[in-house]
């Protein structure tokens, strides 16, 4: 059964936002996914919705700021749907005019897809010259829910995108454990692809289109839109705590509330500086560089947020069962992403040669 859905159009440019706010602001009233399902459920109409306008996935301010809303909701429902929109990108910018027709057709029904990139180190994915993959996929997120996925497989030319069906995603399991203390409602389990035969149309673009700049690198954007989210939901945590015990005229806790809002708007800014960078594609330089350093910022500013609530609400917030406590888990999960000195590393070539004076011009 098809899923109504509002259309976006140029005229209604927020129309996806605005759906989501009133898809959060009801989710709040009840308690959070506490599994793949209920995720996968809660954003259906989310799903149906952008593929009403199938190039909304492309524009960076609607995604940023749904993105964040569904960061202050619940980050693993966030992760599932930035899996998502990764998964649509992927497919419209690489892929058949069949594969976008059918994408667009199924989403528009409610599927889920993901991206599964992270390899087994031990049994790499690898793509064999008779079409069938051999090797195995980890922290796979919405494993067992999502109806389709792209597995990225190595061969001689490069890593190409392969699409895999529901079908064909059988062969879950535990191995490894999930080794983390947060993000569980993600159902990221391991899979096994061995022998799993690839027909033509299964595969995405060419060999190496995975890697192109500044898409590659500068994607983790989505990420970071999560991430100003949850600040968002922290810093209205500490609030709510404050007000609770009608503690509004101690000057520690105004004081915290205080920078708590500089730091998270300031890493709000960021990210959408580069979110807008990324959609311009004008200098992939540039644009590779302020998601690095906007990055950076997050995790700054998350870090120091984190500890005023922690000082702001004591115990409390340690107490078995407390959502806030589960929700501080997940994002300090979600901010270890790969590799951040490396990107900073690749950063500061730019800044060298940019003067401030124009760095931030336009």
């Amino acid at each position: 059964m098809d899923i109504a859905a509002p259309r976006l159009d140029d005229r209604d440019r927020d129309g996806l936002v605005q759906l989501c706010d009133r898809m959060v602001v009801d989710g709040l009233e009840r308690e959070a996914p506490a599994r793949v399902a209920d995720a996968r459920a809660f954003l259906t109409p989310l799903l149906a919705s952008l593929a009403a306008s199938p190039d909304a996935i492309w524009r960076a301010d609607a995604v940023f700021r749904t993105l964040r809303r569904l960061g202050y909701f619940d980050l693993s429902v966030g992760r599932l749907f930035e899996g998502h929109v990764n998964a649509v990108q992927l497919i419209d910018g690489f892929g058949t005019d069949e594969q976008r027709e059918r994408t667009v057709e199924r989403a528009a029904r409610g599927a889920l897809y993901a991206v599964w990139s992270a390899d087994d180190p031990a049994e790499r994915l690898w793509l064999r010259d008779d079409g069938v993959l051999i090797g195995r996929k980890v922290m796979c997120s919405g494993a067992g829910e999502v109806d389709g996925a792209i597995v990225t497989a190595h061969t001689p030319r490069g890593p190409v995108l392969i699409m895999l069906d529901a079908p064909d995603m059988a062969r879950f399991s535990v191995r490894p454990p999930w080794p983390l203390d947060g993000m569980e409602a993600t159902n990221s389990l391991g899979f096994d692809v061995t022998g799993t035969a690839v027909h033509a149309g299964q595969v995405i673009g060419h060999p190496g289109d995975y890697l192109r700049e500044p898409a590659f690198s500068g994607g983790i954007w989505r990420i970071l839109a999560m991430q100003v989210g949850a600040l968002d939901r922290l810093q209205d945590a500490l609030a709510t705590h404050v007000a609770a015990r009608d503690q509004s005229g101690l000057p520690a806790q105004r004081r915290r509330l205080l920078e708590n809002a500089i730091d998270g708007e300031s890493a709000a800014l960021w990210v959408g500086r580069a979110a807008m960078d990324m959609e311009a594609a004008a200098d992939t330089d540039a644009a590779l560089a302020r998601v690095a350093l906007a990055r950076d910022v997050v995790v700054a500013a998350a870090e120091r947020i984190s500890a005023r609530l922690q000082r702001g609400m004591g115990l409390g917030l340690h107490r078995t069962g407390n959502p806030v406590g589960r929700f501080l888990r997940d994002l300090n999960c979600v901010l270890r992403q790969p590799a951040p000195d490396l990107a900073l590393d690749r950063a500061e070539p730019w800044l060298q040669r940019v003067p401030a004076a124009i760095r931030w011009a336009g």
